[in-house]
């Protein structure tokens, strides 16, 4: 039988407690680090130091990972951005570059919330660092993240991102990011973002080419090039961007001087909407004669809505026979022309002649003339309340009988009380025009009766009762 050497020999041995110590110091190495991530935790420290094989990087909760040296407090406040956006915005402005670093960091979370709050930074500092990020996230799926991103480029203004921005226009499906993105482009002031939107003007849509020239009379007030690029648009044969350019143009105001020769080209176009933007560019020419030779022409025009256009231009055309111009198309075949007519006289006249040349307009055949005659005689004081009362007994239509409830409001007509608390009780009456009369009887009475004709003619009656008080 072999026998064991003593328990206690062996440990006793220097030999055996070296090895002991050993296999510890190896079993503590080999015990797996804790992981340093600072995902959602804090720190005292201004900065960790940088190791090469587990370098620090402080998270977003969206995972954006930002730079290593950043101060805790950034990281506190980027980690509660969302819960904060508007103090912590400004104090991460006020913490400067590093602060900056972070934010545009920050751009590459997956959290649509600490997206949208990186580009509200962005736009509030005008950190130009961060235009590659709102330039790519102005493509966001997410309406809120590329619109917050557009308005960021528009701060930045950084000529640079003008292909983004064009992009984003062309792809956009919603109005509101083409809109926002117009206006990034007119902010960057550039002679791309120039030729860009007016490339925009043969758009489809006329939000976008509306937008598209505001926009560009923007740029057309502090750029002579852009100015005279709009002149050359305007004799586009593409309708949109013709009327996109003259509508810009007329956006200028003064500025904008018009020669008989730019407009020719669109006053004889095809299309009447073309036509009528230029008609009203034609007070801009300087010349009289040559006002009066092109309004002559337009008045007999075989389209109906010239004429109209040329009409309303008149008041702004400083000819000095208007009236007589007005009065001689009251003849006119078509309604509307013959209502725009009556418009010119009421605005050319004074109250005297005004009413005289209104008064009998307001039994016209054609409905768009009574409308404007009631309008004009609103003009005429309470002269005009008497026939305006006496037309309120025969109007049918319920546009003119709207009007006439508003016109004698308008002029607190004690007279009209029977003839509008008749229109409330009128089943033929529309729901508006009883609206009206309901509003210009509490206009003229005081009284809060609502739209019920029974009330007010138990008021009405009342108060013919009542005996005055001393």
């Amino acid at each position: 039988m072999i026998s064991m050497p003593p328990m206690r020999s062996i440990f006793s041995s220097k030999f055996a407690l070296s090895a002991l110590l050993a296999l510890t110091v190896a079993s503590v190495s080999c015990t797996k680090p804790k992981s340093r991530h600072a995902k959602a935790t804090k720190t005292t420290e201004t900065t960790r130091p940088r190791e090469a094989a587990d370098p620090y990087r402080p998270l977003s909760t969206g995972g954006a990972e930002l730079p290593a040296d950043t101060p805790s407090r950034i990281v506190e406040l980027v980690q509660a951005i969302v819960e904060s956006p508007a103090a912590n915005t400004r104090q991460l402005i006020a913490l400067g570059k590093q602060a900056e670093a972070a934010m545009v960091a920050l751009a590459e979370s997956q959290n649509i919330a600490e997206a949208r709050a990186a580009m509200r930074y962005v736009e509030a500092a005008r950190a130009k660092a961060g235009g590659p990020a709102a330039a790519r996230l102005a493509s966001h799926p997410v309406p809120s993240v590329r619109h917050q991103a557009l308005l960021a480029l528009k701060a930045i203004g950084d000529p640079a991102h003008v292909p983004a921005i064009e992009e984003v226009i062309k792809t956009a499906t919603d109005g509101t990011t083409r809109s926002l993105a117009i206006r990034a482009l007119a902010a960057l002031a550039s002679a791309n973002s120039a030729q860009a939107l007016l490339a925009l003007l043969a758009d489809t849509s006329e939000r976008v080419t509306s937008e598209v020239a505001a926009a560009l009379a923007a740029l057309g007030d502090r750029s002579e090039p852009v100015l005279q690029a709009l002149r050359d648009k305007a004799q586009s044969p593409n309708a949109a961007a013709a009327v996109g350019a003259l509508t810009a143009l007329r956006l200028l105001g003064p500025k904008a001087t018009m020669t008989a020769s730019v407009l020719a080209k669109p006053l004889a176009h095809p299309d009447a909407r073309v036509v009528y933007a230029a008609t009203r560019l034609i007070p801009r020419i300087p010349k009289v004669a040559a006002r009066a030779e092109i309004l002559n022409r337009l008045l007999t025009d075989e389209r109906p809505d010239v004429r109209r256009v040329a009409l309303e231009t008149l008041p702004q055309s400083g000819l000095g026979d208007i009236l007589a111009r007005a009065t001689a198309m009251l003849s006119d075949a078509d309604g509307a022309v013959a209502g725009a007519a009556t418009a010119v006289i009421g605005l050319a006249t004074g109250a005297e002649d005004r009413l005289a040349l209104l008064r009998p307009l307001i039994a016209h055949a054609a409905t768009e003339v009574r409308q404007h005659a009631v309008i004009g005689l609103a003009a005429a004081g309470d002269k005009a309340i008497k026939p305006l009362v006496a037309r309120m007994a025969l109007e049918r239509d319920p546009m003119v009988q709207l009007f006439l409830a508003r016109t004698l409001g308008r002029l607190k007509a004690s007279s009209a009380v029977d003839a509008l608390i008749a229109l409330l009780s009128d089943r033929a009456a529309g729901a508006p025009t009883k609206v009206q009369a309901k509003a210009s009887l509490e206009i003229i009475t005081g009284q809060r009766l609502g739209l019920n004709g029974r009330a007010w003619r138990r008021w009405r009656d009342q108060k013919a009762h009542t005996p005055p008080s001393d």
